[in-house]
């Protein structure tokens, strides 16, 4: 049962999609294989846990269940070429309940889900059992936990303010909703580019008072700034404001094309650029190598650094922690979710944005070529928000220090404890069970 239910929570892509990705029956297989792996990764650690918790006191075998399920969210955020999955992620909303992350991880809200369920079954199983004194202790257990988590959460919100005191940036975001499936299928793919730069630059619209305009992740599917383009030139020339955006960059020294993000100044120069470093598995391998190094964005002397993830780099909050100790103003999440046609990818996205933004106690930029963007406060509030297949522009004002968090110092100490409680509960069981085993021999 567990593998029939668990499994169907990766089938998030469209078939549309794999058939226009796939290449031979290999690659279904290395597909199938791919979605088996993770589906039959929970269905185990759910067996594994449930039958571990059995040899266990009670008060000890109640946080095995949550214990082991946060240790394989963690090991899939480290294992190569793996999908991370949250399933705190659908706690998005409870902005209260989920204030712990910036002490704990996203690691945390998982465990809360679990506990509470597990401890709910077995205080109903006590309860028609006859040992009510028992039942009653958990209940007080589960309520101070819960309790404890909200009374933090309330605490946290307070102490970080939306709007910040130590200065704020006007940032422009553009979101295109450009329907690049359709126009790279067509006949006049020439046309097709020149008429997505034109809707980029007319949704560019000049503000004064705009200190950086963004572009969503591969907005521009042409490397224009190593090849010609009269229209983006032009823009280019007469820019006046710095410009952060997505593009194809060929990497002559790796031989290869990689999914970049790059700073354009207010002259229309390169003043920097980031590779992406953890490309999705299977998909954009085909057409993107690797960067190599993970390292914050210059942009400009009033927002110094901005620490940008592409896409599928915000699963993981090993990358937006890495980048947000090198003293960046803010995160930036580029993005380009129109492959996945609809799906629930563009909405899990953005949820794992405001996990990042708690996380760091940073202001976080979601922006999404076909929706939902968003601008998100350390708190996880969404100040600004632009829906899904919207032709959108916003101006909006991000503050430009990040707040001190522990999960920020310490990182994911959390899943390593998680990690060694079932690892050692494990142990010691399997020698018990040994010595157990021999003494009847």
């Amino acid at each position: 049962m567990y593998f029939l239910l668990l499994s169907l929570l990766l089938f998030w892509i469209p078939p549309q999609f794999l058939l226009n990705h796939l290449r031979g029956f290999f690659d279904w297989i290395r597909l199938l294989a791919f979605y088996l792996s993770f589906s039959l990764g929970y269905a185990l650690v759910f067996v594994f846990a449930l039958n571990l918790r059995r040899k266990l006191p009670l008060f000890l075998g109640i946080f095995i269940l949550p214990a082991a399920l946060v240790a394989y969210e963690y090991l899939l955020t480290i294992i190569p070429l793996s999908l991370p999955m949250y399933f705190g992620v659908t706690q998005q909303n409870n902005s209260i309940g989920i204030q712990s992350v910036n002490v704990f991880g996203p690691w945390v809200v998982t465990f809360l889900i679990f506990l509470t369920n597990y401890v709910l079954y077995k205080i109903v199983m006590l309860s028609q059992s006859g040992r009510l004194r028992v039942a009653f202790y958990l209940f007080a257990f589960l309520l101070a936990v819960l309790v404890s988590n909200q009374v933090y959460g309330l605490i946290a919100v307070q102490l970080n303010r939306d709007f910040p005191e130590n200065g704020t940036a006007k940032v422009c975001l553009v979101q295109p909703n450009i329907e690049f499936k359709a126009g790279l299928r067509s006949s006049k793919v020439d046309y097709f580019y020149n008429q997505s730069m034109r809707r980029l630059i007319y949704l560019s619209r000049p503000d004064p008072n705009c200190d950086l305009i963004i572009w969503p992740e591969l907005s521009v599917l042409r490397s224009i700034v190593q090849t010609t383009n009269g229209i983006f030139e032009e823009f280019a020339n007469n820019l006046q404001i710095p410009l952060l955006f997505g593009s194809p960059y060929y990497d002559y020294q790796h031989q290869g094309m990689k999914n970049t993000v790059l700073v354009l100044s207010e002259m229309g120069l390169i003043r920097d650029k980031y590779s992406k470093t953890k490309l999705f598995p299977k998909f954009e391998e085909i057409d993107y190598i690797e960067g190599k190094t993970l390292r914050p964005l210059l942009i400009s002397k009033k927002i110094r650094k901005v620490g940008a993830l592409l896409c599928f780099e915000s699963l993981f909050p090993q990358i937006s922690r890495s980048l947000s100790k090198k003293e960046i103003s803010f995160l930036v999440v580029l993005s380009n979710d129109a492959w996945f046609g609809d799906s629930n990818w563009p909405r899990f996205h953005l949820a794992c944005a405001i996990f990042r933004a708690i996380e760091n106690g940073s202001y976080a930029i979601h922006l999404n070529n076909n929706g939902p963007s968003a601008v998100i406060s350390p708190t996880g509030k969404i100040m600004t928000f632009l829906p899904e297949y919207e032709m959108a522009y916003a101006n909006v004002e991000v503050g430009l220090k990040q707040k001190p968090t522990i999960y920020k110092k310490f990182g994911d100490w959390f899943a390593w404890l998680c990690l060694a409680y079932v690892g050692l509960t494990s142990l010691s069981q399997s020698a018990l069970s040994l010595k157990s085993y021999k003494g009847r021999r």
